[in-house]
């Protein structure tokens, strides 16, 4: 397990999102049934609304 922690100066600055690449044996990839979507959270919506923001210049 990764842990990464980072200080930021306030609460109101977004927390960064850093891809994180895992590999493991192909026999612990290979599930009987078949793995549900994810849904995403209410604070991950707002990330999303708020990167997409911050990429189209707007304030």
């Amino acid at each position: 397990m990764i842990v990464v922690r980072m200080e930021t100066h306030s609460q109101s600055e977004p927390l960064d999102i850093v891809p994180i690449q895992v590999c493991m044996p192909l026999s612990q990839t290979i599930s009987a049934s078949p793995v549900p979507p994810i849904e995403p959270s209410p604070q991950s919506l707002r990330v999303r609304k708020l990167v997409k923001k911050q990429l189209s210049g707007e304030e």
